[in-house]
């Protein structure tokens, strides 16, 4: 997976939310860091989580960037204060989903699972075992 997110703490949180439920994670501070590091990785990324508004080069010129790459790029843009028409834009251009800043590491979670088509394990607990009584 490749992060992509100007703001150093966003980032590491991020990244280690992602890492502790098994991701491996690439993770730059760019537009244009994130399209070189695709250009190199594009076979074994199999999604970008891009933040929406940064300098330079923004989420959505990134992703179009990225597209160019390899036209199957899945990317989830996030965002605290996205411009919303950009935003509507971006996801039908082909962006797989927003998520709006602040979220919740499970927010996170669910969203990337369901990106890459993890399967989430939804069977219910084992029913707790009652011990036979010892009594007679």
């Amino acid at each position: 997976m490749l992060l992509v997110d100007d703001n150093a703490v966003v980032r590491d949180v991020l990244e280690r939310i992602l890492r502790m439920n098994g991701y491996d994670v690439v993770a730059v501070a760019s537009g244009e860091e994130a399209v070189a590091m695709y250009r190199a990785l594009s076979a074994a990324v199999d999604l970008v989580l891009l933040d929406m508004c940064m300098p330079g080069m923004d989420g959505y010129d990134t992703y179009r960037e990225l597209r160019g790459i390899r036209a199957d790029v899945r990317v989830i843009l996030c965002s605290g204060s996205a411009d919303p028409t950009r935003v509507e834009r971006a996801l039908a251009d082909g962006v797989f989903a927003f998520l709006g800043k602040p979220f919740t590491p499970s927010q996170v979670t669910t969203l990337v699972d369901a990106a890459v088509g993890r399967k989430v394990d939804t069977a219910p607990p084992p029913s707790p075992r009652v011990c036979p009584s010892s009594k007679r």
